[in-house]
């Protein structure tokens, strides 16, 4: 409720009314999101401050948090959700959805039956409405960053991925 400038009593209908009520995104041309973009040779995803969580056992960092944004590509329906990200090497990530049900995860499926790769975005220190929604669990075909929006009480500002067709929001550290 702190995070969201709400009373805790005021937290459970703000919930009801951003899942029943969404508020679409605005695009805005640009974004603190994209003040510092590296491609190619100059990707070091080794810099991000990424813990490894059980230390011993696990052989590399996970972003554990992050809203990782993949779109349907039939609908053309985004989805973010909370999956873990292994930062394999300075210009590698694995992905785990968890399960063949997760939305992710389906969208994977369609874009592996086309023979096409998936384009995927993590958002990393959004707004706390973002990161929310992004934990939230919605049904399929669910824009969660309309969600934070209703969560939020205003649209969240988004900007092209710069190497992705897809929508982020453009207030996210990374």
């Amino acid at each position: 409720a702190l995070a969201l400038g709400l009373a805790p009593c005021d937290l459970y209908p703000r919930w009801a009314e951003a899942i029943t009520s969404p508020i679409p995104t605005r695009s805005v041309p640009e974004g603190p999101v994209q003040e510092m973009v590296q491609t190619g040779d100059s990707v070091n995803l080794e810099t991000i401050p990424v813990p490894i969580w059980t230390p011993g056992q696990d052989t590399h960092p996970y972003i554990s948090s992050a809203g990782v944004i993949t779109k349907d590509p039939d609908s053309g329906v985004q989805n973010m959700g909370v999956y873990r990200a292994q930062v394999q090497d300075r210009g590698h990530l694995g992905l785990f959805f968890g399960s063949k049900k997760q939305h992710g995860a389906l969208h994977l499926a369609k874009y592996r039956r086309r023979g096409n790769p998936m384009p995927v975005a993590l958002v990393i220190g959004g707004p706390p409405a973002v990161n929310f929604a992004a934990a939230a669990k919605t049904t399929y075909g669910v824009d969660e960053l309309g969600t934070a929006g209703g969560l939020a009480g205003a649209p969240i500002p988004v900007v092209p991925g710069v190497t992705v067709d897809l929508q982020v929001p453009a207030c996210a550290e990374y």
